[in-house]
């Protein structure tokens, strides 16, 4: 089956699950993924986060260990971040990924995909992008860029393959353009045809920047998707989409 499903109002995880899957959504929003494996059940959590640098409410004090108290208080299994720094002066020079791995004590199967970088006199180069902390071993890797026709932000798609016991699960960690006309491009043009082509399930974790009545959004429930929202409603701000393989279009 496919999913989507919108942690935020603005924000979501799309993907395609094997047979035999089943979700979860907790109070937290995370999204747990449960499938039997010959005579065992694997559970995945699955939660979503644009930590936005690791910037507060506090006037935008950086500050990464709430956002690894909140990671680890989440129990997830598998971790999708957006807007991570590395080397960037206004978050001092971190490594984000791997700073948030260390205070997480996530195993060392951390990924980090830049979207963009630029150069900060004093520092040097800087990084920005996408990234995922995962429980579990990553088979592996690669970045898709994105289209931006209208020369927006460069955005990227991570791809990352783990092996989950005797099953792989292919994560697609994004952030989408705010730019209205580039996202069309970057879902149906990308982003749907990265997800035909895997032969493992997939979830596609990311801030989407589209609200559920969105042409993108509206593309996906019209060419893949079922809308699960009110099986799955916890919270009014919650947007849940599945696809059947068998459906016939």
């Amino acid at each position: 089956m496919f999913l989507a499903v919108g942690m935020e109002t603005l924000g979501g995880l799309v993907g395609s699950l094997r047979e035999g899957f089943e979700l979860v959504m907790d109070k937290s929003h995370s999204l747990t993924a449960v499938f039997s494996e010959a005579a065992q059940s694997t559970t995945l959590t699955i939660l979503y986060w644009n930590i936005q640098h690791g910037k507060g409410n506090d006037g935008g004090v950086v500050n990464l260990e709430r956002t690894a108290r909140e990671i680890v208080a989440s129990g997830a299994d598998i971790v999708v971040l957006s807007e991570l720094d590395r080397n960037r002066q206004r978050s001092g020079r971190q490594d984000q990924i791997a700073e948030l791995q260390r205070l997480t004590e996530f195993p060392p199967h951390a990924v980090f995909h830049s979207a963009t970088s630029g150069y900060e006199f004093g520092s040097g180069l800087w990084y920005y992008g996408n990234g995922v902390l995962s429980k579990f071993p990553v088979v592996a890797d690669q970045g898709y860029p994105l289209p931006n026709p209208e020369r927006g932000e460069t955005r990227k798609v991570a791809s990352v393959r783990l092996q989950v016991g005797m099953e792989q699960v292919v994560i697609y960690g994004t952030h989408l353009s705010v730019i209205t006309e580039e996202r069309p491009a970057q879902v149906g043009g990308e982003i749907l045809a990265l997800a035909r082509g895997e032969d493992a399930s997939v979830i596609l974790a990311g801030d989407l920047n589209a609200r559920p009545d969105s042409p993108e959004v509206e593309e996906l429930v019209n060419e893949w998707f079922l809308d699960t929202y009110p099986e799955m409603n916890t919270d009014p701000g919650v947007y849940i989409f599945r696809h059947c393989n068998t459906r016939s279009h």
